[in-house]
């Protein structure tokens, strides 16, 4: 054979061997990159924590059942994608046992148990000492239902890198609880304010004051304080009867609002009566409400808020969990969606890189629509408008109305109620 042939062959016999390296290397990539995407998910645990037992688990609960219904629709989409896995959402409860004393080291067992965040809570009180737990232990914690402006005084003052706040401050929300009334009763007469002597019910109490000291400073206002758990308001429901107010602003929680809400109309105290901060124990705030009978004739309660445009969330949270949400669910599930899409967007499970990516976090809520963002001080969301959803009795039968902000108004109330 010649040499110039046997080159040939040479040169054919290299090109066949670079080919079957080129296509050995992208069928490795290709099974790699395979393998990659149908790994099977992995489970991620994310704690809630809040008052499963004690008097406010009915807050508690609530919490959880809105952390629930977004894990179900993350698993049940095919679950989290986190850099190249996907993970299955797992809850882990933390039980405070509604007690400040308890709350830390539920934080700290929610933490041994391994999980990647923590998202929850709807007591105030449990919340500042939660803070600093989460902060030492590098977990980050975003508070989805307590309200009290301590929460994010605490992240300011200590330069908390690892809390955030997705509820509203209690300022925010009785401020619009007064914008609310006023819309409906110009310039009352008299308003009592009935607080709970704990941070929370006097920052509902100043916040809402304050609106009304601004908008309609004619009106009289009354304060009187009562001891957090409070069941006996008999020298509550003097004092009404004495001062005659126009209407009502109460600031309690769980068993609290029960009892007060019976114990007027026991008392025969026919004021209308605005509940500021609680959502009743039932199952249902239906179920509460006609539990009360006549007891309820006057008494209004922010029980929860659906603007229109968000009623597909109401109907598939109420198809899957069997109840209509309130405004605890509605606020954790967007605090869980807002953690878990926080996760996804770090690409990691790394808690400094998960706390990274909640300060330039960015989202419009799914349940209650607003935007979600981080004041880089306070870590909570600035602008952040509460929506006010009332329920009347009229003749007999519930109705849910919402009432503020005017552009979302669904009908009028009854001012005074029937």
């Amino acid at each position: 054979m010649h040499v110039s042939g046997r080159k040939a062959i040479s040169k054919i016999q290299s090109i066949g061997i670079v080919v079957i390296l080129v296509v050995a290397v992208v069928a490795g990539v290709y099974y790699f990159l395979s393998a990659q995407s149908t790994a099977p998910p992995q489970t991620l645990l994310l704690g809630v924590i809040g008052p499963q037992t004690g008097f406010a688990s009915n807050l508690g609960a609530a919490t959880f059942h809105g952390a629930e219904f977004a894990a179900y629709q993350i698993n049940k989409s095919g679950g989290l994608e986190v850099g190249n896995q996907k993970y299955y959402v797992k809850i882990v409860i933390g039980d405070t046992r509604s007690d400040p004393n308890q709350a830390p080291n539920a934080f700290r067992s929610l933490a041994s148990e391994g999980v990647v965040a923590v998202a929850g809570e709807a007591l105030t009180a449990n919340a500042v000492v939660e803070e600093p737990v989460a902060q030492q232990l590098g977990v980050p914690f975003v508070v989805g239902n307590a309200n009290g402006v301590s929460i994010s005084k605490a992240i300011a003052s200590n330069n908390y890198t690892h809390v955030f706040q997705t509820s509203p401050t209690s300022t925010q929300r009785a401020g619009d609880d007064a914008r609310s009334v006023l819309m409906y009763i110009s310039h009352p007469a008299k308003i009592m304010i009935v607080a709970d002597d704990s941070d929370l019910g006097r920052d509902f109490q100043s916040g809402f004051q304050a609106v009304i000291a601004q908008d309609s400073p004619s009106t009289n206002v009354q304060v009187v304080f009562t001891p957090p758990g409070a069941t006996d308001y008999s020298a509550v429901m003097l004092k009404i009867k004495d001062f005659q107010p126009t209407m009502v602003y109460e600031v309690t929680s769980g068993i609290s609002t029960n009892a007060f809400v019976k114990q007027e109309a026991a008392a025969g105290v026919r004021v209308l009566t605005m509940d500021g901060s609680s959502t009743p124990s039932s199952p249902t705030p239906a179920a509460w409400i006609q539990s009360m009978g006549n007891a309820s004739l006057y008494h209004l309660t922010n029980l929860t808020w659906l603007p229109s445009e968000n009623n597909t969330f109401a109907t598939n949270f109420k198809t899957t969990m069997g109840y209509t949400p309130t405004l605890l669910e509605i606020q954790e599930y967007d605090a869980v969606w807002t953690t878990l899409l926080a996760i996804r967007n770090a690409g990691t499970l790394d808690h400094a890189a998960i706390a990274k990516a909640l300060l330039h976090f960015s989202w419009k809520g799914d349940a209650r629509g607003v935007q979600i963002n981080f004041d880089p001080t306070t870590h909570t969301v600035p602008n952040l408008q509460t929506l006010e959803a009332q329920v009347q009795i009229v003749n007999g039968a519930l109705q849910w109305v919402t009432i503020w902000p005017s552009q979302y108004a669904q009908s009028q109330l009854q001012m005074p109620p029937p």
